[in-house]
């Protein structure tokens, strides 16, 4: 044999090793990855349209950050009701906190294929209601996180770990006594 049919076939069986260890959820992931990449690259680009953005106003009162007309390019997702939403951009104007987002219609379809996959798991059994099989299991498969990143250093803080090395000083003198000696 080749050596490159050799290298085809051990890639074929590592690839099918990893679907067998990760199955269909990090098929998910990966989808999930390359659709969060492809609108990162669009939303850098502007090549968006301004007719689907929504604006979420939030009040924010601070006398120490001064505010900005413009708009700062911002990366992050939202769930809401079963919809997932991107966040493109921000921005502080007098006392209130401007963000704009969009519906990520592929990615609220990706959370709804695989939480229909999960359901997989569950049996239903004539006399009782849903039985879950795994149901520790299940709960990897469900997150709800929420993560922004700011691109401009506007909030960005260091935080320094200092660490201070003890040194015991020796202040005390002997306390032991001995009783005097018998003559």
């Amino acid at each position: 044999m080749s050596g490159i049919l050799k290298r085809l076939i051990s890639s074929f069986f590592i690839i099918l090793i990893l679907f067998n260890v990760m199955g269909y959820y990090g098929v998910f992931l990966g989808l999930q990855y390359r659709n969060a990449r492809q609108l990162i690259k669009k939303f850098d680009e502007g090549a968006y349209d301004l007719k689907q953005t929504q604006i979420l106003k939030i009040p924010f009162k601070s006398p120490s950050l001064a505010g900005s007309e413009t708009f700062e390019r911002m990366d992050g997702d939202f769930e809401r009701h079963g919809e997932v939403y991107r966040i493109i951009k921000s921005r502080l104007f007098r006392d209130t906190f401007h963000i704009v987002y969009m519906k990520d219609k592929t990615s609220t379809a990706l959370n709804k294929a695989l939480s229909d996959y999960v359901r997989t798991f569950i049996e239903e059994s004539p006399g009782r209601a849903h039985v879950a099989v795994m149901p520790l299991f299940i709960k990897e498969y469900f997150s709800e996180t929420i993560s922004m990143k700011q691109l401009s250093t506007g909030w960005e803080h260091a935080v320094r770990k200092e660490s201070h090395s003890i040194i015991f000083i020796e202040a005390f003198t002997s306390s032991i006594i001995h009783p005097p000696e018998r003559g």
